[in-house]
């Protein structure tokens, strides 16, 4: 279950110009609100809806002033096409939120608000920049009867990566049979993983993490399995000598080379370590780099690079960055590659036992844009 505190933060990682007054200031306003709503959610209670109803209209009102195109995007030259993605998914779910309790709707009010933890986590664990930021005093008690799991969430997300990749640790740690259950030991060792990886881009951080998931007594098969191809992958980035990249090209073409092994592994799945390391510094390149012309290959390999990873259950953007790598470069044959790779996307998104069912809209949506892709020909 993800946990809604998390969500004052969910754009914090976009404020690393801190210059920015107003943007700083709609980020005051909307931590503000939500401490205010924190403590009518853990625990949760349906005492005080009309209470709960005013503070999260104050959140939604705080929401809805946020501009990240105007307020950062535009000003910071990061471009990268999830932030606005990001952005939106944020303030509609506060908006559901606000609605459905207007409407007595108080249990999906609640999920709404708590699943935009992901929104957070996509965002904060992009890369290494930005800075982490101390626990808020406001919502230590609301948080100490949040469950495990959410509160590894809240610390990732708000960008407490030391305290949650130590508590991952600790947990691992525990004598057999004082652990969580095993589905929320593997998910905070895959937001370990991402911390080690993309954030503090630690190789020696990862082995530790891998290796202690290996010899732990709460650590189901499934979890050890991965976390020994872990080990293999981390041990093989060790033996790299350290790089340093000059030109957008240069990181093009390490994130194939990682790509290319994780498609090539023996792993049946278990390759997070080489993808995790080709996102990390392909976001890097669209923050940097964002109207270069190895932009569109970036924004591709992204794509490729998530769609393995959304099996993580952190990420599920690799249609954003297929969909905008068409937009970027239409009627090429790159766009017509990143096209084939969106409607292979959606296609697994709306299949089932049942068959693949893909929503009339959709598909109109999908004729447009396989028209915007499609490479001209010249007329002979």
């Amino acid at each position: 279950m993800k946990l809604t505190v998390v969500l004052l933060l969910t754009f914090l990682s976009f404020v690393t110009h801190a210059e920015d007054p107003s943007w700083k200031e709609k980020m005051r306003n909307v931590s503000s609100a939500m401490s205010e709503v924190i403590p009518f959610l853990y625990p949760s209670s349906d005492k005080d809806i009309k209470g709960l109803t005013e503070k999260v209209e104050k959140l939604y009102k705080a929401s809805q002033a946020l501009d990240v195109k105007q307020d950062h995007m535009f000003k910071t030259g990061d471009f990268d096409p999830a932030l606005l993605y990001l952005s939106n998914a944020f303030k509609e779910d506060i908006e559901r939120a606000y609605q459905s309790l207007k409407e007595g709707q108080t249990d999906y009010a609640r999920y709404a608000l708590k699943d935009s933890t992901s929104y957070c986590i996509s965002c904060h664990t992009r890369n290494s920049d930005g800075s982490q930021f101390p626990l808020l005093k406001a919502f230590d008690e609301p948080l100490k009867s949040a469950p495990w799991i959410a509160r590894m969430e809240f610390l990732t997300a708000s960008r407490q990566f030391d305290a949650a990749f130590d508590q991952v640790l600790e947990e691992f740690k525990k004598p057999q049979g004082q652990g969580l259950s095993s589905l929320d030991l593997e998910r905070g060792a895959r937001l370990a993983l991402s911390v080690a990886i993309r954030v503090k881009q630690d190789s020696k951080l990862a082995l530790k993490l891998a290796r202690t998931v290996q010899s732990s007594k709460n650590a189901n098969a499934p979890t050890k399995q991965a976390a020994k191809d872990w080990e293999r992958d981390i041990l093989a980035w060790q033996k790299e000598k350290t790089k340093v990249y000059f030109t957008p090209a240069e990181v093009l073409k390490e994130a194939q080379r990682l790509i290319n092994r994780a498609e090539k592994s023996q792993s049946q799945g278990h390759d997070e370590v080489s993808y995790l390391r080709a996102t990390a510094i392909l976001h890097g390149l669209l923050r940097k780099h964002s109207s270069s012309p190895e932009a569109p290959e970036a924004l591709y390999l992204i794509g490729v690079s998530y769609t393995p990873l959304r099996d993580l259950g952190l990420w599920n953007l690799q249609e954003r960055y297929f969909h905008a790598c068409v937009l970027a470069v239409p009627h090429t044959e790159l766009a017509e590659k990143c096209y084939q790779k969106f409607e292979e996307s959606v296609v697994f998104g709306y299949s089932g036992s049942s068959g693949t069912h893909i929503p009339r809209q959709l598909q109109f949506q999908l004729q447009q844009l396989k028209k915007v892709a499609q490479e001209k020909k010249e007329n002979l």
